[in-house]
């Protein structure tokens, strides 16, 4: 995806000021609707709300907009797309709504890259992305046709998409562009080539890794030649693994296990273990866990007790295993280098070792503060939902700012609907400092749809309390939701709310939040 990368002026300067004054627009209607209310806090709420106008309506329910067929649908968005509304999160609606509509929007966007080629390079860039996404094979000609474009941007893009729609038509404009194309600018049609399983692809990257190529290029076609699985590739491979190069033998060695032929390549592998330069060692250690392969445990283990220097890397490596590595991992799981054993906890947490992640849970409670918060990490990490009520009692005790902002964090990475009732509170809490206001208000928002009830719920409850201050931070908080649940809430309260101040904040608050869905 890319917004704002055009390479003609014009288009760029009218994309960035749309953006300019729609930011500022944001920050300046929210933050009078929020000065408006809080000087308002002894005023006491009518009975009843006023009736809401149609124009105070509008701005909380989303235009019908491209009502009809789907074709009909895909053209209004593609319109907008074209028009370039400056906002990001414009972008990413007009995105959204196109792959929705799938194979249907496919006409629409061709016939935008085939208008705009040459005076709308956003916009060709733009379209490439979402018929990558969408992955029509209608689209193949108009992509091919960019193959030629002027802009090596575009050209990478129409790559990149036709790679994803993996249409044969590709394999032959792919290949005369790539051996047309400058080494150095070579790699996205090498990648895309490599994502053929076919004799034509494999065979020009097989000539991409002789020796007077460059080092990066070099090092890309064996990478790539260890996904295709041909003959030719084994056998070019193979010649390799006496290259005088050491980076070489070892990319070609994992290519190899990747391939499954493991004999000739573990035994590379293992020369390079014997190498003095620790970035080699350690892409060694890496490729046998790429490889897959059971049978390089042992090896990984060995690696282990010999208390080589590279421990923090083998144990990642053994991670990749899963179960089959748990013996060695549960053997470092109380190591005395920390970060070893934070490594191995993690791994067996994953794994599914159910021993270490109740162990995790108890130590949120009896362990030291170093323990505890180590402890924290992995099980948010691991999203450990055992965790979320230990979790809880920590933080309310707590007297500890960073230790309760770590421990929101892993609650809401978590994502359990159980703690929102205490993030909640953390929000609407009057002994909240300023500074952490922000940070309480975004920690329910990233809750998303599961928060709207909560915070919808505790509206209503303080809907004739004379302080405005915390329905004010509510109203903040669904404006962070950017969902268009989010808006029927807000709708909602406006439609129950008699207080003028908070009536503007609400409508101010949808306003916004719509330029955004």
């Amino acid at each position: 995806m890319n917004i704002g990368c055009a390479s003609t002026t014009k288009s760029t300067s009218r994309r960035e000021r749309h953006s300019a004054i729609f930011t500022v627009a944001c920050v300046v209607s929210i933050g009078s609707a929020l000065e408006v209310g809080i000087g308002c806090n002894e005023a006491r709420a009518p009975a009843s709300a006023p009736k809401p106008t149609a124009e105070e309506l509008a701005d909380f329910r989303p235009e019908n907009a491209g009502a009809g067929t789907p074709e009909a649908q895909a053209r209004h968005w593609v319109q907008l797309l074209e028009n370039g509304n400056g906002s990001l999160d414009g972008y990413f609606r007009q995105r959204r709504e196109l792959v929705r509509l799938g194979s249907a929007a496919v006409p629409a966007l061709c016939d935008a890259i085939a208008r705009g080629a040459e005076a709308e390079p956003n916009l060709v860039d733009n379209c490439c992305d979402i018929l990558a996404e969408i992955k029509d094979p209608f689209a193949v000609p108009y992509l091919i046709d960019l193959l030629d474009h002027p802009t090596s941007q575009i050209t990478v893009k129409a790559v990149e998409a036709l790679e994803r729609i993996h249409d044969s038509r590709a394999i032959a404009p792919l290949v005369k562009h790539a051996l047309a194309t400058p080494e150095p600018n070579r790699a996205p049609f090498l990648r895309a080539l490599g994502s053929f399983q076919d004799e034509v692809s494999a065979r020009l990257i097989c000539g991409e890794i002789a020796d007077d190529r460059s080092l990066e290029t070099r090092i890309l076609a064996i990478q790539l030649l260890g996904g295709m699985g041909s003959t030719a590739c084994v056998s070019a491979l193979d010649g390799l693994l006496s290259d005088s190069n050491g980076q070489i033998r070892l990319e070609a060695a994992g290519s190899l296990l990747r391939l499954g032929r493991a004999d000739s390549a573990l035994s590379a592998l293992r020369e390079t273990l014997k190498s003095g330069v620790p970035e080699m060692r350690a892409r060694a250690v890496t490729l046998f866990a790429q490889s897959g392969s059971p049978s390089v445990i042992p090896i990984l283990t060995d690696l282990l007790a010999t208390g080589d220097s590279l421990r923090v890397v083998v144990v990642a490596a053994l991670g990749q295993f899963g179960d089959r590595a748990r013996a060695p991992l549960q053997s470092v799981a109380d190591d005395k280098d920390p970060a070893v054993s934070q490594v191995a906890r993690l791994a067996l947490v994953k794994s599914g070792d159910v021993g270490m992640r109740s162990r995790l849970v108890q130590e949120l409670s009896d362990g030291s503060p170093d323990v505890r918060q180590r402890a924290v990490e992995i099980l948010k990490q691991a999203r450990a939902t055992e965790a979320v009520d230990p979790m809880i009692r920590w933080a309310r005790t707590t007297k500890d700012p960073v230790e309760r902002r770590a421990l929101v964090r892993a609650l809401v990475t978590i994502g359990d609907s159980r703690a929102l009732p205490f993030l909640v509170e953390l929000l609407l809490s009057r002994t909240t400092e300023s500074e952490s206001l922000t940070e309480w208000q975004q920690a329910v928002a990233n809750l998303g749809e599961l928060a709207l009830p909560a915070l919808e719920k505790e509206y209503d409850s303080r809907l004739h309390d004379t302080a405005q201050d915390q329905r004010l931070r509510i109203i903040r908080t669904l404006g962070l939701i950017a969902r268009d649940d989010s808006l029927a809430v807000l709708e909602r309260l406006f439609m129950s709310e008699s207080n003028p101040a908070l009536r503007m904040a609400l409508r101010t608050t949808a306003r916004s939040l719509r330029r955004c869905l």
